[in-house]
């Protein structure tokens, strides 16, 4: 089996790659990334030896590139996008540009090499904020750029019906660690700021509630998508593993930074809700268990390069 992954060099491409190495299944792995992140830790990491792996330099907005790319691959994971962060606040229109355009682009010439299997990782802002739980039959209701550039992209994977099989993921927060980490989701910003900068800060007064999924679990999902015994059908799915108001976890993170000052930048806001439920349809594409929040962030804490200098200064 050839696979292609569109983003391959990033965080959850990283984490894909080292799996995918390891499958027997497939016998080659198209690393498509226009490093635009400027992230080179996949290039490093001792964990992939192989010589199943071509890396080509490329955007997804490139057809001429992409349509090389794809000769005789059998399975695209579609996980390159414009995410928010400095970059796109200074250039929004590269949402659009990017995640909507982009994604038609890599559909089209998905398309036209006849690929068996198209994976493409949304996000669960699609659905807007609500204080009710939503599941897969919730209406999106996108209330940001970022959202909106994500919807849209569907869209395009769902053209996609009658020629190949396909699936739209809508991921939650990730979180956790990977070479390739990035420090803009949540959850590992506060681990971020609580072990070098010696505290969290949060936005409203921390009783919002948002879902979230570590990235092992992402990658769990995605591998077994590959290699599915069973039929699941082509469509649209939600993947998320905990639901947790922010003061929860940042009161787990005080635990493992009990020096650690939490502030809060506007407390007398209450910000709405972002409630995923499980997605019971895709249960048999888990096959890893989940760890308490905790555990995994120490699991996390341990793979920073030293230690907090804010916790030397109060044990000495």
């Amino acid at each position: 089996m050839k696979v292609f992954v569109a983003g391959g060099a990033g965080y959850i491409g990283n984490e894909l790659i080292v799996k995918l190495v390891k499958n027997r299944s497939v016998s080659s792995i198209v690393v498509y990334d226009n490093l635009g992140r400027r992230s080179y830790n996949l290039f490093l990491d001792k964990r992939i030896e192989t010589d199943k792996i071509h890396f080509v330099n490329g955007s997804i907005l490139d057809g001429h590139k992409l349509k090389g790319a794809l000769k005789n691959i059998d399975v695209v994971f579609h996980l390159a996008g414009a995410v928010p962060d400095t970059t796109t606040r200074e250039k929004p229109y590269l949402f659009e540009q990017i995640n909507y355009w982009g994604t038609a682009e890599l559909a089209r010439m998905a398309k036209n090499a006849c690929v068996k299997k198209f994976v493409f990782l949304s996000s669960d802002t699609v659905y807007g904020f609500s204080d009710i739980a939503i599941d897969f039959t919730s209406l999106p209701d996108p209330s940001s750029l970022y959202a909106v550039s994500k919807y849209n992209g569907e869209r395009y994977v769902l053209n996609l019906a009658d020629d190949m099989d396909y699936y739209v993921l809508r991921c939650s927060n990730i979180y956790g660690y990977s070479p390739s980490v990035r420090f803009e989701p949540l959850i590992n910003r506060f681990m971020f700021e609580a072990n070098y900068l010696g505290r969290v800060q949060i936005k409203g007064n921390g009783a919002q509630k948002r879902s979230f999924i570590h990235i092992d679990h992402v990658v769990n999902i995605l591998e077994n998508l590959l290699d599915q015994k069973e039929n699941l059908n082509s469509g649209i799915y939600n993947i998320v593993d905990k639901v947790l108001a922010i003061r929860e976890i940042t009161d787990v993170v005080k635990e493992i930074y009990p020096f650690a000052e939490i502030i809060f930048s506007t407390r007398q806001h209450s910000l709405r809700n972002r409630i995923i439920k499980p997605d019971m349809r895709i249960n048999n594409l888990r096959s890893i268990n989940s760890l308490s929040l905790k555990e995994e962030l120490l699991n996390f804490a341990t793979n920073y390069s030293f230690s907090s200098p804010f916790k030397k200064a109060k044990t000495s």
